[in-house]
């Protein structure tokens, strides 16, 4: 479904062959209909992938390539108006739309969970602590989401609106590359904090080392305490 959402609303827009609109709405929706499953739909999206990547390889290759710029310190497109139309009508767009459309679909999912398990406890017993748990995981979720969308829009907006408004090299730096880097950085500090299973896994780590190293302490402690009150014996 999130394939044929993508097709239809990303991809075809940006076509003009008829054969490429026919493969972006019939085809994708003959396939997500008819082919489903977990190894099915990662087949759709690498192809998707695949053919975006071949459609946009000419414009951004040959007539907007990404090249450093040592005055600004930067990685960019060229300051051209076709590759500032790109900028701020193709990639911004997309990105914030795949935010909203993530998020959106996030909520639904909770929304939906949150339904079933209202439902569940009032035709039947109290909810257990499976389903709790997993209502739980789904709220985890939806805060990382959140989190990483609010990120990656502030990167979109320091680096397609604030960056042109400065000429300063150090606030270019950090609009530019540091949000980058801050960017990518923090999706994974955010799946690590908000991951609930992962957070069991660290505390589990870190607790069971320090209780293997205290024990260890603890014998070796004893050990030396026999071997002294040994030594005694021997020379009493």
């Amino acid at each position: 479904m999130a394939s044929e959402f993508f097709a239809a609303f990303y991809l075809t827009p940006l076509t003009e062959s008829p054969w490429l609109w026919f493969i972006y709405n019939m085809a994708m929706w003959s396939a997500v209909h008819s082919l489903d499953g977990v190894t099915n739909t990662y087949i759709i999206v690498a192809t998707l992938c695949i053919i975006s990547l071949i459609a946009a390889f000419g414009s951004f290759y040959v007539e907007c390539p990404l090249s450093w710029y040592l005055e600004t310190y930067e990685f960019d497109l060229p300051a051209t108006d076709f590759c500032g139309f790109i900028g701020l009508n193709f990639q911004m767009p997309r990105y914030l739309f795949c935010i909203a459309t993530v998020i959106i679909l996030d909520i639904l999912t909770v929304f939906r969970v949150r339904q079933f398990t209202e439902r569940l406890q009032a035709t039947t017993a109290p909810v257990d602590k499976k389903e709790k748990n997993s209502k739980r995981r789904e709220m985890s979720f939806l805060k990382q989401t959140c989190s990483q969308g609010a990120v990656c829009s502030w990167e979109l907006i320091a680096c397609f609106y604030l960056s042109p408004m400065t000429e300063n090299l150090w606030l270019l730096f950090f609009f530019n590359s540091v949000s980058w880097v801050a960017v990518h950085s923090f999706d994974g500090l955010a799946t690590l904090y908000f991951n609930q299973d992962m957070n069991k896994y660290l505390k589990t780590l870190i607790f069971k080392r320090g209780k293997v190293e205290e024990v260890s302490r603890t014998r070796q402690s004893d050990a030396m305490f026999k071997v002294s009150t040994a030594s005694r014996v021997i020379i009493i």
